[in-house]
Parts: C-alpha cells; sequence; structure tokens
C-alpha cells in the first residue's frame, strides 16, 4: 500500500466534500452509543462536539494522553482526521526532502573519492 498517496487521497476526499454532513453524520451516529470517545481536531471543536454529545466523552487529538487508558468505542471527527493526515503527509515529505539530501552528499562523497 502506498501510505502517502492513501493519506493524499483522505485528506482531499475530506476537503473537497466540505459541508456534505461528514460532522452530523458522526454525531447522530455516536449519539446511539452510550460511551464512546469522540476525537476532535482541536479544544474548541471538542467543546462544540460536547454540547451535542452530552453523554460522550469528546476529546482534542491534541492532547497529548487523550487516549491513554480508555477502552471505549472510538469515533474521528472528519476534521481531526484532516489535521492527522496532512501532519503524516508533512512528515512523509520532510522525511523524503531529507533522503535525498543524504543521497546527493552520498554521491558527492563518492566523486570526491575517486
Amino acid at each position: 500500500m502506498k501510505t502517502k498517496q492513501t493519506l493524499q487521497n483522505l485528506r482531499n476526499y475530506i476537503e473537497s466534500n466540505r459541508r456534505v454532513g461528514h460532522t452530523t453524520a458522526m454525531i447522530r451516529g455516536a449519539q446511539n452509543v452510550d460511551n464512546v470517545l469522540v476525537i476532535a481536531a482541536n479544544q474548541h471543536h471538542a467543546a462544540m462536539l460536547h454540547r451535542e454529545l452530552p453523554r460522550a466523552e469528546v476529546v482534542a487529538i491534541t492532547s497529548p494522553v487523550c487516549m491513554i487508558g480508555k477502552t471505549k468505542p472510538l469515533v474521528m471527527d472528519n476534521q481531526a482526521l484532516w489535521e492527522i493526515c496532512g501532519g503524516a503527509l508533512a512528515e512523509i515529505e520532510r522525511l523524503e526532502t531529507r533522503i535525498a539530501e543524504l543521497s546527493q552528499e552520498n554521491v558527492s562523497v563518492e566523486a570526491r573519492r575517486q
């Protein structure tokens, strides 16, 4: 599986299909579960979702310990998923750039040896 392409496709899908009802569908589904953990993109969005889902535990993905020790069904808001994909893509691109730099340095070292 091409992870980078999968992340790009998912992020592009979410971005190009804004305002089609992702969050509404997620809320309606989570309302049917007694004990659910909802992951939001940030604290502000978590507070908004908690108003809609008072029985759910809603946490921001930006909290480093938000899921530690939890054993509830997980529901991911589309904005949080978009953010996660973006962060992963940025890290992949940073690593690809670094690999290219190291490869170029290696070529330069080999050329000087000859």
